[in-house]
């Protein structure tokens, strides 16, 4: 029996990489299925139009709802009060994609973010499992200690990390099926207190999702990539940052970045010319280097801090001064 795909696809604001998402699938993929749905931001009504897709509408943000503060515990865990709006958020994410999930007649979903390129039209192999990536990131101690606990949890698959980024895959009837049996039962205040990144990120949201209602995982799916030297046989290219920009051509018609590409990467900050300090870098387990990326919220309480020798740095956001608003006036006065 031939294995069908759509397309999830949750979109914002950029125009750019949208178009050029959509135009790399149907490139290869002309007829199949696919679904837009607005997370508050542009309406892609006309896209969906040229491009045979589904756009729905929804205007409210709920993604990411990342939440970084100073005193994260390096374990990832969050305190309890950090918590307060991660279950509504959660749940509308999962929604949309259940939505998607009944809309499309197909027997898997492929997840689509601003970054993922198109790059062939087969699947050498579906998975044996119910969700499936090509390699997983570990979560916090806290958080495995719980899922190890856990009865449903189906500890003979892969069970103790996540990864299901742009370009991963899902059986569409799983999660019609854990959806209706499980979305109210699911405490994700309480999970994103064991591991905050369930508040903002949504691989290991679904992953932690997945587990919990007795799915099960593989991390070893030939059928995305980050990289084709690691991942030759990829349908789908996650990490394809350069479709935010302008379009240069095909993705594949660019330098080769070899020489500067880091296979095992720390990242540092600097002050002025002293040593540079350590806070953050790539696993032994990956594959390949994640990229690290820093979000703030326009909330008071959000804030950064680096301290080296006495010397502090602070990024932080904070209400608008008459200042700026003077400088934003002029900027825009010089734009019209």
């Amino acid at each position: 029996m031939e294995n069908t795909i759509g397309i999830h696809y949750q979109t914002f604001k950029n125009r750019i990489a949208v178009t050029q998402v959509i135009e790399s699938f149907r490139q290869y993929y002309p007829d199949a299925p696919m679904r837009m749905v607005s997370d508050g931001g542009e309406d892609f009504t006309d896209l969906a139009e040229k491009y045979n897709c589904i756009f729905d509408y929804e205007n409210e943000n709920i993604y990411p709802k990342a939440i970084f503060v100073g005193n994260i515990s390096p374990n990832h865990t969050l305190p309890i009060w950090d918590a307060s709006e991660i279950c509504y958020g959660a749940k509308v994410w999962l929604r949309r994609l259940y939505d998607t999930c009944k809309k499309l007649n197909t027997d898997w979903i492929i997840l689509f973010e601003d970054d993922v390129a198109t790059i062939k039209d087969s699947i050498m192999e579906f998975p044996k499992t119910d969700a499936a990536s090509a390699d997983c990131a570990s979560y916090s101690p806290a958080l495995k200690q719980y899922l190890e606990n856990n009865p449903n949890v189906k500890k003979e698959y892969c069970w103790d990390g996540y990864g299901l980024v742009g370009g991963s895959i899902i059986n569409r009837k799983f999660m019609i099926d854990a959806y209706e049996k499980n979305i109210n039962n699911i405490d994700f205040k309480s999970l994103a207190i064991l591991d905050y990144r369930i508040s903002g990120w949504s691989d290991i949201l679904l992953n932690i999702f997945v587990s919990v209602c007795g799915g099960t995982y593989s991390s070893n799916w030939a059928g995305i990539g980050g990289d084709l030297r690691i991942h030759p046989n990829a349908t789908f290219l996650h990490g394809a940052k350069d479709l935010y920009q302008e379009y240069q051509g095909s993705y594949f018609a660019t330098e080769d970045k070899e020489e500067s590409y880091l296979k095992d990467t720390e990242w540092c900050f600097q002050f002025f010319n002293n040593e540079p300090v350590v806070f953050a870098y790539s696993m032994k387990y990956e594959k390949e280097p994640r990229p690290f990326v820093i979000e703030l919220q326009p909330h008071s309480a959000e804030n950064i801090v680096f301290e080296n020798n006495g010397m502090k740095f602070k990024i932080f956001p904070r209400e608008i001064t008459e200042k700026t608003k003077k400088l934003r006036k002029e900027q825009d006065g010089s734009k019209n």
